[in-house]
């Protein structure tokens, strides 16, 4: 009985430090991540949306002869986007700009902030 009692204590131990290690790496990817993206710059025009099973259920978006998936840090707009709008992010910033034409062929824009996986809470 002793020698089970401490089989599942160096057990319970063993998987709480393997599963901090793999939480602190797992935290330092997705800040390094999340630095490689906030560097990205582009402008697109959204010539086509679709989604691809195994993509999270975000949508790829086809403009400039390419199809570019949506990454997760840009989840927040994914509801909001059309066919014919405009999405520009620029080096350095969080933001994500989204234009479209309204009625009257005037350009509106709307400005999302990037989700940042690093504050959870």
């Amino acid at each position: 009985m002793k020698s089970l009692k401490r089989n599942i204590i160096i057990g319970s131990i063993i998987f709480a430090v393997v599963y901090l290690i793999m939480s602190i790496q797992s935290h330092f990817e997705k800040k390094e991540s999340y630095k490689e993206y906030i560097q990205l710059s582009y402008y697109r025009k959204i010539e086509d949306i679709i989604y691809i099973e195994g993509h999270r259920g975000l949508p790829d978006i086809y403009s400039n002869n390419k199809w570019y998936p949506l990454h997760l840090y840009e989840a927040n707009i994914m509801h909001y986007i059309q066919i014919g709008d405009s999405l520009a992010k620029d080096s350095g910033s969080v933001e994500i700009k989204v234009y479209r034409k309204d009625e009257n062929g005037d350009r509106a824009v709307k400005i999302f902030k990037s989700y940042n996986p690093l504050n959870r809470f």
